[in-house]
């Protein structure tokens, strides 16, 4: 299994590499559509670049490892969570693209709002959860890849970083919305083929009228206060991820940016409480003794292994969707909003990189 493991990782993120330069290799690049590709996406184009963003590899572990111990509650909790930033983008966002037509992100708002510390303080911010999201995004594909396949951490971490940074680095927002196009049309189907197969297997099925009535029950009452409470952290993270700030701008109008924000936030819940409830079945099906990884253990241990492979490719796909969009945002914030702080004679691409 190994080696079809390596040749997925390499193959997969060598496509998207490959696409970005044939594409790309006589772009032309500038501020605008290196940072925000301003008005220039459409409705569908945009549902496709948010969902692919935001779905990383972390609906593979985290939302099953809730359901392993918060139950129906917390996936709840974690599905609508998750959904609420988009629905606050579909409203703050309109404001902001009329009080700031020209705007990069909400850094720079903050900046002619609040000034100079306010602005400081949420660059730093902003750069700071990116790092740690792209860094758990790596951690996560390379954990999968490493148990699936036995490939070092290292080396999937490695290539996957690098391909993705690269074509980020050639065409900027533009490339990680073009690739988004192509790689929404291979998750959500890869989502519905890897899921079928898990909940319609003979030795899940029968487990369904056995399932652990404390995680199943809506009057759990620590599974509920777990799932508000990420509901609140999900919605204040998310008003940090520049990815986001920079897809209010890259829509091409108000109409279109509510249309986009508020279906993408339709089409996460199902996905999100989908994953979280594998957990509640690893639990039934005793695959859950270490819940942070209870998906994978599931899916070993009643799968084929073509189904394996499958998550294998999901997995690395929604890590590059991912990891280019926050490659590009945190460059974006060094390139734009700290620029006072970098040599004078730098130019945008070099402050970037």
């Amino acid at each position: 299994m190994q080696a079809y493991s390596y040749t997925i990782v390499i193959i997969v993120s060598l496509f998207f590499f490959g696409i970005v330069y044939w594409n790309f290799r006589k772009f032309k690049t500038s501020l605008e559509g290196y940072v925000v590709d301003r008005n220039n996406v459409n409705s569908w184009t945009s549902i496709s670049t948010l969902v692919s963003s935001i779905l990383g590899a972390w609906i593979l572990f985290s939302p099953s490892e809730a359901g392993t111990w918060s139950g129906i509650n917390g996936i709840l909790g974690y599905s609508f969570g998750q959904a609420l930033p988009f629905v606050a983008f579909a409203f703050i966002g309109t404001r902001i693209r009329e009080l700031m037509p020209s705007g990069h992100s909400v850094t720079e708002f903050v900046k002619y709002r609040y000034g100079s510390l306010g602005h400081s303080f949420v660059a730093i911010i902003s750069i700071f959860y990116m790092l740690v999201f792209l860094c758990a995004e790596l951690t996560g594909i390379s954990s999968a890849a490493n148990m699936i396949g036995g490939i070092p951490n290292w080396i999937t971490a490695l290539i996957i970083g690098l391909c993705a940074s690269t074509y980020v680095v050639v065409g900027g927002i533009k490339a990680s919305i073009f690739t988004d196009k192509y790689q929404f049309r291979f998750i959500l189907p890869l989502i519905i083929i890897g899921v079928l197969t898990i909940y319609l297997n003979s030795s899940v099925t029968k487990e369904f009228n056995n399932l652990d009535n404390r995680l199943m029950s809506f009057s759990n009452w620590t599974g509920g206060k777990f799932g508000l409470t990420l509901m609140i952290a999900i919605l204040s993270a998310n008003m940090f991820h520049q990815g986001l700030w920079q897809r209010i701008y890259s829509v091409t109008d108000n109409k279109s940016l509510i249309k986009s924000f508020t279906i993408s936030g339709i089409i996460v819940i199902p996905v999100v409480f989908i994953f979280g409830f594998i957990g509640i079945l690893a639990v039934g099906i005793d695959t859950a003794s270490n819940p942070s990884i209870a998906l994978f253990d599931t899916i070993m241990s009643i799968s084929p292994q073509w189904v394996i492979m499958v998550f294998l490719v999901l997995a690395v796909m929604l890590v590059a969707s991912s990891l280019d969009t926050l490659f590009n945002s945190i460059s974006s914030i060094i390139g734009t909003d700290l620029k006072d702080f970098l040599p004078k004679d730098s130019n945008y691409l070099s402050n970037a990189m």
